[in-house]
């Protein structure tokens, strides 16, 4: 697969017919794309009976794409099976939460842990595979669609089989699970891994265990990612040298993200700003650029190797919110600057035509129903291929390098929906002021899997441990040499309560590691919305007033810590709310509360500081993050993401590779604009 910024759309030539083709693919080609993605619902067109194949439809639209010059990247169709499988096999239809077996018509309506289907999903798999493994056209594979999107968790007797499988190999005894579950609460001591998990449990889902709960979780994402893996073996086997991977949803917890990112060549990532919620800072009703930039985050952090792709985006208003609100002019290209900016080497929107009829009708496409080119989305689309264009000799390939880092682990997202309360039920935006701390700073940051700290241990200097409930023996045991070898780790409130069982630890918080923070926690206090605090910090790390803080406070005893920031109301008033302690080389940093953004800004700029990670003060929502070449040279990535035109001195100067002028120093952005500099190293 060549090494170039990639734009296109998402093709369903199946829709139309076969005499548009050529038109559209000249279209395509006029706007500058490259790259289209077809196929992914297609099973029924292409296995139109059972065993028989019909590639000569795709063969044909393939050919007239590469006639253009354009690549195609073909999805496996099996998130919407045809009719004649769930006919012949209905043992293969998902069984959801209230015990109901869907019906077809639909999509991720199957059950992914069902033999039958893995076998006919495999079957189709190895057909493409073997069909367009000398294609040239073809560049990549996308296995499925949006796993565990729309439906996720399948409580079929087949799956309730393999569950109890799973829980003999993870336990090896009744008797352990009993004990690490403390079973004997509400008698539910089962006798045998046979009754688990009772009858019709998924109907009293609310009195059931949550350990069980939890555990039912680790088995769909176990099952999610195999069923994944498979197709990645079989492509692999019938189709070498071609990149393949499945399309993610960024914050979407239905699977362990990072254990199925291992077995992929590269990283897709579906996104839609829309939906993200309004921006506190700007006002804008259209999406919030720090939970974006969180978004893509955590997608370019599952594969640091090799730059991620964008498989869908939109260019207007999607069909699937409450309210499908319209993107203000130029908010659309921003999307695509932002995707560029965290890593992102492929960037396709969905979807080249809008479709006539059915469940997505009223989805934006670069096409409407009327097929104008003169229409209000062609333009957005042209853009983002010419800015792609223009970049791509010197971005593609190039990554995010970044020195700070959060360490989480898919179990605490969970786990974190049986919180203590519910106001911390809300995992990511727990750590939205964190994010927005280092945005402002304009500070890049992975994020990193908990489970495996031995692939990143050595690669970070800084790092963030947020609202992690559950700490295994082992991830606590990485955490105190990653402090004791120089690091800096930050831990909040709520971190190491329980095992990797969900088991309340019987050791004092933030157990297993209270001796490293140099403190207890003796109990905690709750906040309803009505109730807020406020931190004070000491002197040498902030002037002024006290900074508010919400949701939860902890009360802690020091033993060897010193107090950096104490609480201002209450009955707890004077007592400890940030802690620090110096351990081995490093030191352990401990925040009891949810800090609001100014406390989580002034305490990552001293962190920063104290780890030797430049920071920087640019306009309200102005961003930045470099992409590095392998070679040493940094591109430096500006964002505005404002509908104000913004001025400001660069961190370094260079060429800017939109605009192809000479060197700059300062830099005008537009509303929504960007600038991209290659800068000389220092």
């Amino acid at each position: 697969m060549e090494t170039k910024l990639r734009t296109g759309a998402a093709y369903y030539p199946e829709h139309w017919p076969e005499t548009t083709w050529t038109e559209q693919a000249r279209r395509m080609s006029e706007l500058g794309l490259t790259t289209l993605r077809v196929g992914e619902f297609a099973w029924a067109l292409m296995e139109p009976e059972e065993g028989r194949f019909d590639f000569a439809w795709l063969d044909r639209s393939i050919e007239v794409l590469a006639g253009e010059g354009l690549e195609v990247i073909i999805g496996t169709p099996t998130a919407a099976p045809p009719q004649w499988l769930t006919k012949r096999y209905p043992e293969v239809r998902l069984v959801d939460e209230r015990g109901v077996r869907l019906p077809h018509g639909g999509r991720r309506h199957v059950c992914i842990t069902s033999a039958r289907y893995r076998q006919l999903s495999e079957r189709i798999v190895r057909a493409i595979g073997e069909h367009y493994a000398a294609c040239e056209a073809v560049i990549a594979f996308q296995t499925d669609n949006e796993l565990s999107c729309h439906q996720g968790a399948c409580y079929c007797p087949e799956c309730q089989t393999a569950f109890r499988e799973y829980l003999r190999d993870r336990y090896g005894t009744i008797e352990r699970l009993r004990e690490e579950w403390d079973a004997d609460f509400w008698s539910i001591r089962p006798d045998s891994f046979d009754d688990l998990p009772p009858e019709d449990w998924f109907l009293w889902m609310s009195m059931q265990h949550p350990a069980l709960k939890l555990e039912y979780q680790r088995f769909t994402s176990c099952q999610l990612c195999s069923y994944h893996a498979l197709q990645w073996k079989v492509l692999h086997a019938t189709a070498p040298g071609r990149p393949v991977f499945h399309n993610m949803m960024g914050l979407h917890g239905g699977f362990d993200h990072f254990r199925m990112a291992r077995e992929s060549d590269v990283v897709g990532l579906d996104i839609y700003p829309n939906p993200s919620g309004p921006d506190p800072k700007t006002g804008n009703l259209h999406y919030h650029p720090v939970r974006l930039s969180m978004v893509h985050n955590v997608t370019r952090s599952l594969r640091r190797d090799v730059p991620y792709h964008v498989v869908e985006s939109p260019l207007a208003s999607v069909n699937w919110t409450r309210v499908n609100a319209l993107p203000r002019p130029g908010q659309a290209e921003m999307w695509s600057h932002i995707a560029f900016a965290h890593g992102a080497d492929t960037y396709l929107t969905f979807r080249w035509q809008a479709v006539r009829s059915a469940s997505e009708k009223h989805h934006c496409a670069v096409l409407m129903h009327d097929l104008r080119m003169d229409g209000p989305n062609v333009d957005t689309a042209r853009r983002i291929a010419a800015n792609a264009g223009a970049m791509s000799r010197d971005l593609a390939g190039t990554l995010v390098r970044s020195r700070a880092a959060f360490a989480h682990c898919y179990e605490n997202l969970w786990q974190s929906r049986h919180h203590k309360s519910a106001r911390m039920q809300d995992y990511w935006d727990l750590w939205l002021p964190w994010c927005e701390a280092f945005f402002a700073l304009g500070v890049s940051y992975d994020v990193v899997d908990l489970n495996h700290p031995e692939e990143w241990l050595p690669d970070y200097d800084l790092v963030i441990l947020p609202y992690q409930q559950n700490l295994s023996d082992a991830m606590a045991g990485a955490l105190r040499r990653f402090v004791t070898g120089g690091a800096t780790l930050v831990a909040t409130c709520c971190t190491g309560w329980a095992d990797e069982f969900a088991r309340m630890r019987d050791v004092p918080q933030p157990a297993p590691l209270a001796d490293l923070f140099g403190i207890v926690v003796q109990t905690h206090d709750p906040l309803e919305e009505t109730r807020t605090n406020a931190v004070r910090l000491l002197a040498d790390l902030a002037r002024g007033e006290p900074s508010p803080v919400s949701h939860w406070c902890d009360l802690i005893e020091p033993r060897g810590a010193a107090v950096m920031g104490t609480f201002e109301q209450d009955f707890y008033a004077g007592s400890p709310a940030v802690t620090a302690h110096e351990a081995g080389g490093g030191k352990a940093w401990y925040v009891g509360t949810v800090p609001g953004d100014e406390l989580a800004t002034v305490l990552v700029r001293h962190l920063c500081a104290a780890c030797n990670i430049e920071t920087h003060d640019f306009p309200p929502r102005v961003q930045l993050l470099s992409r590095w070449a392998d070679d040493r040279r940094r591109f430096d990535y500006y964002l505005n993401h404002t509908p104000h035109e913004v001025t400001f001195k660069a961190v370094q100067g260079g060429r800017n590779l939109l605009v192809g002028r000479g060197r700059v120093n300062t830099l005008t952005l537009g509303p929504w604009g960007a600038a991209v500099l290659e800068v000389e190293q220092r």
